[in-house]
């Protein structure tokens, strides 16, 4: 860990624009438990946000990830050696070992560098090496003393009669022979006999239950094979019938105990049949020193997701803490700061999660049932009255109340049949689009609606007083082209709502492009309302974002780059888009933090261009220094209270501590936290307007001596207790002054104890 704080250090100091420390998070879903291991008292779960332990004693959970060193998100399967280190395989084919109290011990990329090498299915560690099976056969990785790594030592690709590269679904050792499981049957080599080994093969026409093998293992002086037709027993010389189920998905033995994973439930074997225990979703079993059997739930939205453990009074389940999804297509931040998260990509994914930076708070199935719970939330926006707006692709909106309700919008009856559905899809509504606008109005994008009124205005007086009789305002794809299909949308400072489409289709590319409606502050009167139809300049309609920058532009980002448009004009005829030529990749999102700064999501990491709108700044990616889970980057939030840039992957999301806040524009008074301030816990933070308009700050003793003089940039990331010299203070009380150029200044004092 010493060694990876001096990297991170060193390249940030070579950084030539930004040289601040970073400090990151990592807030990813780890209720998607992929595999179990109960190793030294503790239940470790491999799922598709990283590795987490569970005290099964404490019932606490501790997760690890990439700031650990883990070397991806998705982890696929767990398995122990002899000296207490779990072997983790991970989505990107890496592969490490991970020893509790240590961290990483060892880690193996040259599998992920094959590219012909897709997927590591099972592992087995045995005496002379480490067994992958992978899509193209069994890989046999060796430790080399002399160098401490672990490097691929030959590969067996040919399985026998098998084809070759076989995909080997399953790997076994025992008595010298390597067992492998694929979809054509059972293969074993003597690993007694010299490259290459001496092969037999086995099918449904040796005996076996069934051609396509879906696990292996030893129990009882046999092995044990699941097959489509049941599962077979090897006792040394001949096949038999062990039981004749067909969807025994997994098998594992604990405490001399055999458990298998079936389709809708947990089956325990009590020496001549199955007691089955009925849980759905379930994907590993694991049982603990006192014999619990505990079971890793699929987060498919049919049930509560994590682990569960079986009581006597049934399953009882816990969850690690997390949003609702890797997949996150939409930030925003509530008045108090909280953060929201709204996506998902399938099952329990869907739906929103609020963070108040110690718990997540999630709705999703199965908990919620309504139709928005089952389609992928694409927008957020906050109104006034501190309400979040849900869009969703196929399911309405949902406003999620102040008072813990939630209210749901569609084109059915029950909901007030507010909204339209779909021409395409009748039974669906899809609203990807809502934006908050200056005077408290909530907009909603109606996609391909089947009334034509693919624009909608939920009026600020029935915000404040939802009634019946209250109108909703609508708007005719007729004011833009006869275009239907629009998925983004963003509002400038006066009020003017600017759509675009990110739309593929052929047939509508010649009207595909961005348009902006003026409702001139009144949505209900339509005499004065004013339209521009697809504005010029863009290379491509396809748009993928929207963003209003308070400088006076409308950002574009689209599948060949980003523009931008001066929009502060009460006239946008004759005005159009242009391009910024050094950002030519696809822009998946685009925000503007509070100090003007451009931030752009691409497939590639992170590109921050700088207020002159013509410096890149800065890159963020997967590579060290950063901690991208991923370089494809789906969205960007900032919060612009406490300047933490969130980055959201196909992945995971991960947090960036910067010095981008919003301090106001005038310095009213100097607040700090914590205080007194104790430097070995962490940096003293301004807060407030404390470095309003650009301020900065110096520090003093009591008698005037100058100690640490802070730019903007500076202070904004905190104070580390340190003078100009980079030497500890003394404890002790400290003045502070912060000033701008305006001629605003503020005094305070902070206590400063070492300890």
């Amino acid at each position: 860990m010493i060694r990876r704080i001096l990297i991170v250090i060193f390249i940030g100091l070579a950084m030539p624009v930004i040289t601040f420390a970073d400090e990151w998070r990592i807030l990813t879903d780890k209720r998607n438990v992929r595999d179990l291991l109960f190793l030294d008292d503790c239940l470790w779960l491999a799922t598709s946000g990283g590795l987490t332990g569970f005290d099964v004693e404490r019932k606490l959970f501790t997760s690890y990830s990439l700031l650990d060193g883990l070397a991806g998100v998705g982890i696929t399967q767990l398995a122990s050696d002899s000296d207490g280190g779990i072997w983790i395989l991970f989505d990107n084919r890496v592969i490490q070992r991970f020893k509790h109290e240590q961290g990483i011990t060892h880690t193996i990329t040259q599998l992920s560098q094959e590219t012909d090498i897709s997927a590591l299915n099972d592992i087995v560690i045995g005496d002379d090496g480490i067994y992958i099976a992978t899509n193209r056969g069994i890989i046999l990785l060796s430790y080399e003393d002399h160098i401490d790594r672990w490097v691929v030592k030959t590969g067996y690709n040919q399985l026998g009669s098998l084809p070759v590269m076989t995909t080997a679904n399953s790997v076994l050792i025992r008595d010298n022979k390597l067992w492998v499981g694929t979809d054509l049957g059972l293969a074993c080599g003597d690993l007694t006999s010299p490259d290459p080994l001496i092969w037999q093969n086995y099918n449904s026409l040796s005996g076996l239950s069934g051609d396509v093998i879906i696990d292996l293992i030893e129990f009882d002086n046999q092995i044990l094979v699941s097959t489509n037709g049941g599962v077979s027993a090897w006792d040394g010389s001949d096949w038999t019938q062990f039981s004749s189920r067909t969807d025994v998905q997994r098998l594992g033995v604990g405490n001399d105990s055999l458990r298998a994973v079936i389709r809708n439930g947990v089956a325990t074997w009590n020496g001549s049949d199955w007691g089955v225990v009925p849980r759905i979703s379930v994907s590993s079993v694991a049982l603990d020193t006192s014999g619990a059997i505990w079971a890793g739930i699929r987060n498919d939205g049919r049930s509560e997701s994590g682990i569960s453990v079986l009581s006597d009074s049934g399953w009882v389940n816990f969850q690690p803490s997390g949003p609702n999804s890797n997949s996150i297509n939409a930030i925003d931040f509530a008045d108090n700061g909280d953060l929201i998260f709204g996506g998902g990509r399938s099952g329990g994914e869907f739906g929103i999660s609020r963070f108040n930076g110690s718990e997540w708070q999630r709705w999703t199935r199965p908990e919620f049932t309504q139709s928005i719970f089952s389609r992928q939330i694409r927008s957020i926006t906050i109104d006034f009255k501190g309400g979040i707006w849900a869009g969703s692709f196929g399911g309405g909106i949902a406003r999620f109340n102040p008072d813990s309700t939630i209210t749901f919008y569609d084109h059915t009856a029950e909901t007030g049949s507010r909204l339209a559905n779909s021409v395409d899809v009748p039974n669906w509504t899809i609203t990807p689009a809502v934006a908050t606008d200056p005077f408290g109005n909530v907009w909603v994008v109606n996609h391909s609606a089947n009334d034509g009124n693919t624009l909608v205005c939920i009026p600020r007086d029935y915000i404040e007083s939802p009634v019946e009789d209250k109108e909703w305002y609508y708007f005719h794809r007729s004011l833009f082209n006869n275009f239907p299909f629009f998925e983004r949308i963003a509002i400038d400072q006066r009020g003017r709502i600017w759509l675009a489409s990110n739309a593929t289709s052929t047939s509508i590319q010649s009207i595909q492009g961005v348009y902006v409606l003026d409702p001139n502050g009144t949505p209900g009167d339509p005499s004065d309302d004013t339209s521009w139809l697809k504005l010029p300049g863009l290379n491509s309609g396809q748009i993928n974002s929207l963003a209003w920058d308070p400088a006076g532009y409308i950002w574009a980002g689209s599948v060949d780059g980003a523009y931008y448009i001066e929009a502060d004009q009460s006239d946008l005829s004759g005005y159009s888009f242009s391009r910024v030529y050094s950002l030519r990749d696809e822009i998946n999102d685009i925000t503007i933090d509070p100090r003007g700064n451009r931030w752009f999501g691409t497939n590639f990491g992170v590109i921050v261009l700088d207020v002159d709108m013509f410096t890149i700044s800065r890159t963020i990616t997967s590579n060290y220094p950063d901690y991208l889970p991923s370089d494809n980057v789906r969205q960007i939030g900032i919060d612009p209270g406490s300047g933490w840039a969130y980055i959201a992957t196909d992945e995971g999301t991960a947090a960036l501590f910067t010095p981008y806040r919003d301090y106001g524009e005038q310095i009213s008074s100097l607040t700090i936290e914590p205080n007194p301030f104790n430097p070995n816990k962490g940096k003293m933070y301004f807060t407030g307007s404390s470095l309003a308009g650009s301020g900065s700050v110096n520090i003093y003793t009591p008698d005037g001596r100058l100690v640490r003089s802070l730019s903007n940039n500076q202070a904004a990331l905190g104070w580390d207790g340190r003078d100009q010299n980079g030497q500890k203070t003394a404890d002790g009380i400290y003045l502070l002054l912060a000033y701008n150029d305006n001629g605003d200044a503020a005094q305070g004092k902070v206590a400063v104890i070492w300890k």
